[in-house]
């Protein structure tokens, strides 16, 4: 399987953060300094690395010449990286060139795309030197990357743009070294160049970052093979969501299913449908309960089966405790339903029962 990038056991990444003023020139040290440490050969930064919680970020694009119909998706990932991360990384340029130190704030603004990028909106033309707009920016594409696993190990084929950090800033990210192994008092004296200030985590490799990411589908796979669909209990999301969604595409990936609870409550919302694979939305009894009585409730609860549909989810609806709700739900193709009207809670034993008299 080819990653899109060479060599994981001799990149090292160690997460940190530069605050404070003149944060462009202080990562200039910090990159300066750690050239300097004893077998390290390149060194740049990201905000994303593969197979990563943390980092993606999605938001509408305008590629230059591309006219988008009603039902177009015009997004991609967005993805600030230093000068020389293509070549620290490995990856393969289809055409044009990595960021150098050149790309800096104050001159041409520019951007590299990944293969699927150029495929998805510039199908059989050459992308080199048209423009793309993100997030209120414009820059000129002077590079064209090989397509990366860095969502998952399954698909590396969705759009990325990739912006230098000296023109669109960010504070925090990954310091990525190719290199043999440092020594932990090397780089801490290589950060202190950039202040004292200067956070770092204990650096591993990308092979170590891996493995550890892709833990569950080779620790979890026997036991979450017996269950058709596993459940996570999204009161989490708000505090975990980025491990939310990192732990579920892995989950995905070895043929579980990831379904919301409780849907429209707490932190099950609309933005956990933007970021998680979700196979299947459970509504919320509170919205269930009573609609027969209650026009808003039945329009929230059509609108939800809709939308779920509409993304391609199966939908459960919780609570329903009578046969006018149900019919209700039916007549909205709703795919499942739970309540005391089907059944209330009973031993395994009455389950096999209960399941030979259905």
């Amino acid at each position: 399987m080819d990653l899109g990038f060479t060599s994981p056991a001799s990149l090292y990444l160690a997460g940190t953060e530069i605050p404070g003023d003149a944060r462009p020139g202080r990562l200039r040290r910090l990159i300066e300094s750690l050239h300097a440490v004893p077998g390290v050969s390149m060194a740049t930064v990201s905000t994303m690395v593969p197979l990563g919680f943390g980092g993606h970020r999605y938001s509408d694009v305008q590629p230059e010449g591309f006219t988008a119909s009603p039902d177009d998706n015009v997004s991609a990932e967005r993805v600030v990286v230093g000068a020389s991360y293509f070549g620290t990384m490995g990856t393969r340029l289809a055409g044009g060139r990595d960021f150098s130190e050149a790309d800096r704030a104050g001159r041409q603004a520019v951007v590299i795309v990944n293969e699927s990028f150029a495929r998805r909106f510039w199908p059989g033309a050459d992308a080199l030197g048209r423009k793309v707009t993100q997030a209120g920016r414009t820059g000129t594409v002077v590079g064209i990357a090989q397509d990366g696993r860095y969502r998952n190990l399954d698909d590396a084929n969705y759009p990325v743009v990739y912006w230098p950090i000296e023109q669109v800033w960010e504070p925090r990210f990954t310091v990525i070294l190719r290199s043999a192994a440092p020594t932990w008092d090397e780089l801490r004296t290589a950060f202190d160049a950039a202040g004292p200030d200067v956070p770092v985590l204990a650096p591993r490799t990308l092979a170590e970052h891996i493995r550890a990411a892709t833990f569950v589908q080779e620790a979890g796979a026997p036991f979450l093979g017996g269950f058709g669909s596993l459940a996570l209990i999204m009161a989490m999301i708000g505090v975990y969501a980025t491990l939310a969604h990192g732990v579920s595409t892995r989950v995905r990936e070895i043929g579980a299913h990831v379904a919301v609870d409780d849907f429209g409550t707490g932190y099950s919302s609309l933005d956990s449908l933007k970021r998680l694979p979700i196979s299947t939305l459970k509504i919320d009894r509170s919205f269930v309960h009573g609609m027969v009585h209650n026009e808003n409730l039945v329009v929230i609860v059509h609108s939800t089966i809709n939308l779920a549909h509409n993304l391609g989810m199966r939908v459960v609806a919780e609570g329903v405790e009578d046969q006018e709700t149900l019919d209700l739900l039916e007549q909205f193709g709703c795919d499942r339903a739970q309540g005391y009207f089907i059944s209330r809670p009973m031993s395994s034993a009455a389950l096999a029962d209960w399941c030979q008299a259905a």
